[in-house]
């Protein structure tokens, strides 16, 4: 069973009025690495509405969102290696199904990681979380949306993304009344996805964690407590909702803050002061993590040392200047603290909990609203 999942106003017309109006919602906004997308907007719109499984799509129409066997007959290729949305489908010892829907350049691949124990041990996500405390689940393929010549495949990615969260409705309470369409009934606030995937970001993470505290389900209800009441720093809030996961497909966007900052886990990446970039402002990080010392390693420290797995790791950064102008450079951090948080960032890359990290030398992490590190 679910908790009260009936989508309402069922019709013909409802996914795409869902897709019109983000389109709608994301002209207003002012992220301009959305502006060459709408651009071509009914291209655009044209190629989701194609992209979405017609299996998908007819479930929408015929209301049955709340449907599990319908959406278990869905299933679709797990095999598939393109670029694409995927849904698990996680039922609880209560009987409850929630739901988590993604994105990947290679869908096979990313479930492959969603599947490690390893991994999920050492990102205590809302959807790791239900997962490991499941009867049984099964995965969903809901669109497929290659396109190897597509310059702008992230960006179409998360509104496409964002278009199977609202109508499924898998966020949490606050972020269905930002996008969906005024007057729509709320059946949402039980399933595992947490922030917009078109607002990433510390700020925006934690932000939609607290929006948690708003659904009626009490597993939810528990796993918001464990996520948000320790008090925990950026880095360990980042981590929770999948931002290595989604690091490890391409550039990511995130929000400079007020001092000229991207904050990325526990990186201060400091955005170039000769680019025009400002506060708010939307730059895409790209991380970079090589098997060996990376050739334009974002950590220039004169302390470092061979055995410092902090060299492997490169940031690259991309994005539009106030007077119009595109950018896209390696960044660079010649600090030690630096030095000791990219060593804690590849660690966390390769799969190492916080407790493995804390006990190697020269480390750093953010928690309990403290900084710690290692000597």
């Amino acid at each position: 069973m679910a908790l009260n999942h009936r989508l309402p106003q069922a019709g013909p017309a409802l996914p795409a009025m869902v897709l019109d109006n983000l389109l709608d919602i994301l002209e207003t906004q002012s992220d301009p690495g959305y502006t060459p997308v709408l651009e071509q907007r009914q291209r655009m719109r044209a190629r989701r509405l194609r992209d979405i499984r017609p299996e998908v799509y007819n479930l929408l129409l015929q209301g049955e969102a709340d449907n599990l066997d319908a959406i278990s007959a869905l299933r679709g290729n797990a095999s598939y290696s393109g670029a694409g949305i995927y849904m698990h489908v996680v039922i609880g010892h209560d009987g409850v199904f929630r739901l988590y829907i993604g994105q990947s350049l290679n869908v096979a691949k990313r479930l492959t990681r969603h599947k490690s124990a390893a991994i999920r041990a050492s990102d205590s996500s809302l959807h790791y979380l239900a997962v490991d405390a499941s009867a049984k689940d099964f995965w969903v393929l809901l669109a497929r949306c290659d396109r190897p010549d597509d310059t702008h495949i992230h960006k179409r990615l998360n509104i496409m993304e964002e278009w199977c969260c609202l109508n499924f409705q898998t966020l949490p309470i606050p972020q269905l009344l930002r996008y969906l369409l005024p007057g729509t009934d709320i059946f949402g606030g039980g399933h595992l996805n947490i922030a917009s995937p078109l607002e990433q970001g510390y700020d925006a993470s934690k932000a939609a964690i607290r929006g948690l505290r708003l659904s009626s389900d009490p597993f939810i209800l528990e796993c918001y407590r464990k996520l948000i009441m320790k008090g925990n720093r950026a880095s360990h809030l980042v981590k929770r909702v999948g931002m290595f996961s989604k690091l490890k497909d391409g550039f990511v966007g995130f929000k400079v803050d007020t001092h000229g900052r991207i904050w990325l886990g526990g990186l201060k990446i400091l955005v170039p002061t000769r680019l025009d970039v400002r506060s708010n402002d939307n730059v895409e990080v790209l991380a970079d993590v090589t098997d060996d010392i990376n050739t334009d390693r974002w950590c220039r420290s004169p302390e470092a040392r061979l055995e410092d797995r902090g060299l492997r790791l490169g940031i690259r950064l991309r994005g539009i200047e106030f007077n119009g102008q595109i950018f896209e450079e390696w960044a660079t951090n010649s600090g030690v603290m630096a030095l000791y948080a990219a060593n804690s960032f590849v660690d966390g890359w390769d799969g190492y909990s916080r407790e493995e990290v804390m006990a190697r030398p020269r480390r750093l992490i953010y928690a309990d609203r403290a900084r710690y590190y290692t000597k």
